[in-house]
Order: C-alpha cells, then sequence, then structure tokens
C-alpha cells in the first residue's frame, strides 16, 4: 500500500486513537520498568505492535506478522509513518516516561527515526523534563562474553553476545543461516541467571552433537558477523522465528551497532 493510501486508510479509522492507545499502552509498560533492558525490551514490543496493526488492519491479517511481513511486503515505509506519528505524540505529552520513551526508541530506530527521537528526547530535557533512571543507559550495555554455537559444515550459526547492565546481565542470540542467504533466521534474549548457564547448555548439547561446536569469539569478530548478516534480507522458516525478528531485529541492530562501536573504542591505532 503507497504511503498516501496507507494515511488516508489510518485518517478514516482515526490514526490518532490509534497513536494515542499505542502511546499509553507503551508507557503504562515503560512504567513499571526498573532497567534498561526491560525498557528496551517493551520498546520492540511497541515498535512490533506498529506492524502488527499494519497487517491487521491495512492488509486485513489478524494472525499477526508473518515469515512474508518480515521477508517481502514493502512495509518499513507505513511504519515510519506510524512511528513518526507517536514521536510526535510523545514530545507534546512531555512527561518525564514520554522523554525515557523517546531515548528508548532512538537507541532501536534507524536512520531518522532514531535522529527525530533523539532530539524530541534532548529538547525535553533542554526543557527541564528529567529522564527516568531506566532510560538514559539505553543502548549502551558492558560487553562481557562472546561466543558462536555452529555445525561444522558452515550451514548455521548462532552468535551469542552477553551483555550487562551493571549486575545484571542478558544475552542476545542470533541464528544464521549461511543456506538461506546469510541473513538473520532468528533472534532472541534471555536474562538473570539463564546468561550464566547458557553456554554449558550448549556445550552439553554440542557434547552428543559431533557436528557441532562451541567456539569462543573476539568481540571484534562478533560484530562483523552479525553485520554482515544484517546487510542481508532476514530468513525465518517458521511463524515463531518470523515473530522473534519482527520483535527483536531493531535491539539487534542497536546491540550490533554498540558492539562495533565499543570495539572500534578499544581497538588501537595502527
Amino acid at each position: 500500500m503507497p504511503l498516501a493510501a496507507l494515511q488516508q486508510a489510518l485518517a478514516e479509522a482515526g490514526e490518532g486513537r490509534l497513536v494515542d492507545d499505542l502511546l499509553a499502552a507503551a508507557l503504562a509498560d515503560m512504567r513499571a520498568s526498573r532497567h534498561p533492558f526491560e525498557a528496551e525490551l517493551e520498546g520492540c514490543l511497541l515498535l512490533a505492535s506498529l506492524v502488527e496493526e499494519l497487517t491487521a488492519d491495512v492488509e486485513g491479517d489478524d494472525d499477526g506478522p508473518s515469515t512474508d511481513d518480515v521477508v517481502e511486503r514493502p512495509i518499513q515505509q507505513q511504519v515510519n509513518a506510524l512511528v513518526a506519528l507517536l514521536l510526535s505524540a510523545a514530545e507534546q505529552e512531555g512527561s518525564p516516561d514520554d522523554a525515557g520513551l523517546l531515548r528508548v526508541l532512538s537507541t532501536l530506530l534507524g536512520g531518522r527515526g532514531a535522529d527525530t527521537a533523539k532530539a524530541a528526547a534532548e529538547r525535553l530535557v533542554a526543557a527541564g523534563v528529567s529522564l527516568p533512571r531506566w532510560a538514559a543507559p539505553a543502548g549502551r550495555p558492558a560487553v562481557e562474553r562472546v561466543w558462536c554455537y555452529r555445525d561444522t559444515l558452515g550451514v548455521q550459526e548462532s552468535i551469542v553476545v552477553e551483555f550487562a547492565y551493571g549486575h545484571r546481565q542478558h544475552a542476545m542470540s542470533v541464528l544464521i543461516d549461511h543456506e538461506l542467504g546469510g541473513g538473520v533466521k532468528d533472534v532472541w534474549f534471555t536474562e538473570g541467571r539463564d546468561v550464566a548457564r547458557l553456554r554449558s547448555d550448549y556445550a552439553s548439547a554440542s557434547a552428543t552433537e559431533p557436528i557441532t561446536e562451541v567456539l569462543d569469539l573476539g568481540p571484534a569478530e562478533a560484530a562483523a558477523r552479525l553485520q554482515r548478516a544484517l546487510e542481508h534480507p532476514p530468513c525465518p522458516e517458521q511463524p515463531d522465528q518470523a515473530e522473534d525478528v519482527v520483535r527483536f531485529l531493531p535491539l539487534l541492530r542497536s546491540r550490533a551497532a554498540w558492539l562495533t562501536e565499543a570495539t572500534a573504542e578499544v581497538t588501537p591505532a595502527p
């Protein structure tokens, strides 16, 4: 659907009410966040809900995003239109939670959306609005351990990066399928105590599968592999993989960019 047609459809359906409802729901969840990672997950859910609104209300599909929505349908322009409305509404409301939402979205969105969200958050802060404690560190966690689980045939690999905000850990697992073009097949996050045993669980699984192995990676190598995968179209095959990709791709892009930046900061000049 062309952008103009989308805007007309949203206007007829009451786009203001849709954006207000999404913003209210997002802020309610954000207020319950006590930690940057929780806020980032809520931001991902908000952006995914925009995709769901488009695939359900505009295209008549009420089953949520499918693999076609991830790979084939040109819906990004429509998503951007809703994001622009959402950012404008958040700045107009102007509460600390709105400023926090804008700050978090500035780390999850790409291109113009990120710049718009960042500028809006900065304007609110300059006007005296305080950022919530969960918002300021968002997008810049400490990088802890990096490793991969792969098959020795070179078909698939999972890049796992362990991060931490203070003492609270979370891990990102990215499944890359080289037979399907080298893009992201699935991505998911885990946190808390599960992070500490994640590598040992994979190592135990590898011990029973002779064609798989677990290898440590340097952060720079992991960043390069993730960026290469993001240059290719996502390639989920199953509905749950498509749902994961729609939901978590913004956070994956944010983490990959941060990993690249953090690696560059500690790499000595030649």
